[in-house]
């Protein structure tokens, strides 16, 4: 059955032939309450397909017939269905997506979260052009930044500048387009110069360059040595190990700074006597520092009756977190042989207390910690000062001011000792320890 498009349909029922164009449109469904008029002008019968036309409605060729009768509604063959397949790309949407009410509000969120990523995209694009501008050209760009950060010393920058070859940004170059070859002996030995002075310092250098110095282990690696250079003794601590496979082994690691006479040597094709660290980690210096002294680390076994040196390094002085960095990586060599270190010794001079308080310790009377937590094992390392050093210093305290007192208020007097002194019948050998 046929509908003719070319009939308007007045409110009172009458026809208006207002002809435009002749469109068959097929009809189903009932449509009750369809005066006899219209469905005789049309030329069908209401008892066979009646349909529902509203009195003010006009039909004509843009009429959506979808609309005309919505309680079983009228299909047609003018329609369009909407594709099925899933979006991907904003540029896959058409406006029959958003034919209806839920079809719009679904892909509208899509569009939100494409638009969302892609403004993610374009601000990490921006911070990632800002850094290429801001990038670090030279050597001692990066030093300047670095202690710009507060993770290098000045004295270490000093060093490092000094004592770092003035290839190293060639070979930084040629290293970064090739990440997989050897390490150059030049870049060798400015990745262990940095890493000495200070492990915060290498480690983001490292993140910057892409990874391009070696990992941390590989550095802990390079500073064991094997004929008794300076540098961390690998065979003390592979000592460790196979102690430790057949017996548990705590130790306490005792730390040290020793005098050494100061002489430079020609010995073995090369000048001996210069500060060092092990590996010839400045080597290549034009202006080497003399050592003056020689900072020692001693493993000594807890429950077994042994003790043994793990290394030394020929300084000629060193900072709170320079001697902080070398006890880390000393800790993190020991917990890789699986012994168990719990403590460490140390005299009482102020660089070693303010080493262990640049690692967490607090020896402030309301919040004391004489102790703190090592990385790589999430275990306390207690700090204990050497009490024969201890002694020694309260004796000259009470030599140089004369008087002291003690936590009674009670007073402590030198003159005493003097006394003991005039009264010893060894006064000779006793005035050498007054």
């Amino acid at each position: 059955m046929e509908i003719d498009t070319n009939t308007s349909i007045s409110s009172s029922g009458h026809i208006d032939p207002a002809a435009s164009t002749s469109t068959s449109v097929p009809v189903f469904g009932e449509c009750p309450g369809v005066s006899p008029g219209i469905s005789s002008t049309i030329g069908v019968s209401c008892s066979t397909v009646p349909m529902v036309i509203a009195p003010t409605e006009e039909v004509t060729e843009s009429t959506d017939i979808s609309k005309l009768c919505p309680e079983k509604g009228i299909q047609t063959d003018v329609v369009p269905t909407t594709p099925s397949q899933n979006i991907r790309y904003v540029g896959d949407l058409e406006p029959l997506h958003f034919a209806s009410p839920r079809k719009a509000k679904r892909h509208l969120e899509f569009v939100k979260e494409v638009v969302q990523e892609q403004k993610k995209k374009i601000r990490k694009l921006h911070d990632q052009e800002k850094a290429l501008k801001q990038h670090i050209h030279s050597l001692q760009n990066l030093l300047d930044h670095l202690m710009e950060k507060n993770i290098l010393s000045e004295h270490a920058a000093a060093s490092i500048k000094d004592e770092t070859p003035s290839t190293i940004q060639n070979i930084l170059r040629r290293q970064l387009q090739s990440k997989n070859r050897k390490y150059l002996p030049g870049l060798r030995a400015f990745a262990l110069t940095l890493h000495f002075y200070s492990s915060n310092a290498y480690n983001y250098v490292r993140r910057q360059f892409n990874n391009l110095l070696p990992h941390p282990e590989t550095i802990r690696q390079w500073y064991a040595v094997l004929d008794g250079r300076p540098g961390f003794t690998k065979e003390a601590f592979e000592a460790i190990r196979v102690k430790q496979e057949s017996d548990k082994v705590i130790i306490n690691l005792v730390i040290d700074e020793i005098s050494i006479h100061q002489q430079i040597q020609w010995q073995g094709g090369q000048y001996h006597g210069y500060v060092e660290f092990g590996n010839d980690i400045l080597g290549d210096s034009d202006l080497p520092q003399e050592a003056r002294n020689a900072l020692v680390f001693m493993a000594v076994a807890l429950n077994s009756h042994w003790k043994i040196t793990l290394g030394y390094f020929l300084i000629n002085t060193l900072n709170s977190k320079e001697r902080a960095n070398l006890l880390t990586t000393c800790l993190d060599l020991l917990s890789e042989t699986g012994a168990s270190c719990h403590s460490v010794t140390y005299d009482g001079a102020p660089v070693n207390i303010s080493m262990c308080t640049a690692l967490g310790a607090n020896y402030n009377r309301d919040n004391f910690k004489p102790w703190f937590l090592h990385k790589n094992t999430a275990g306390k390392v207690h700090t204990i000062w050497d009490a024969c050093h201890m002694i020694k210093l309260a004796r000259s305290a009470l030599g140089d001011k004369k008087i002291i007192y003690n936590s009674k208020g009670e007073a402590i007097e030198w003159k005493y000792i003097e006394m003991l002194h005039e009264l010893s019948p060894y006064r000779k050998p006793f005035s050498r320890h007054v």
